[in-house]
């Protein structure tokens, strides 16, 4: 049966609203619990981190305009933004998302936890990728 492909040009227009909606009221969270995010995380399965000098960061205008990565992938990235721990806290952070809403929209596990001391920083910056759909097409009736 042919596939129904989405054309560059679609997955253009996805990326630019997808940079709309993270431009406006959601917020670059750290959480500090040991949980790995799945794509049916809630908000309440993330510990937001406490830490000396954390603050969560506003994304309203964060991101740039999407570019093509490949045919078929766009991408759209913020401005890189940074936590420093300003006192001691002796704990780890082990990964960030993105709220908003009420609910989480993006979230990422470190590779490795960091330990947040004084002078410690987290640098984040967040690349939201769109990628090409395909389709099935089904006859009426089917």
């Amino acid at each position: 049966m042919p596939e129904i492909v989405a054309s560059n040009a679609l997955i253009e227009e996805r990326a630019v609203k997808l940079r709309e909606l993270l431009n406006a009221g959601h917020a670059l969270c750290l959480f500090q619990n040991d949980f790995k995010p799945l794509v049916s995380s809630a908000l309440f399965d993330f510990t937001e981190a406490t830490f000396p000098g954390y603050l969560p960061k506003n994304l309203n205008g964060a991101f740039g305009i999407p570019k093509k990565v490949i045919d078929g992938e766009w991408q759209t990235t913020s401005i890189k933004f940074t936590w420093t721990c300003t006192g001691d806290w002796p704990a780890k952070v082990y990964g960030w998302f993105v709220r908003g809403g009420g609910k989480v929209k993006l979230s990422h596990r470190f590779f490795l936890p960091v330990t947040m001391i004084a002078g410690q920083e987290v640098i984040v910056r967040v690349d939201a990728q769109v990628w090409s759909i395909t389709a099935i097409p089904r006859r009426a009736g089917v």
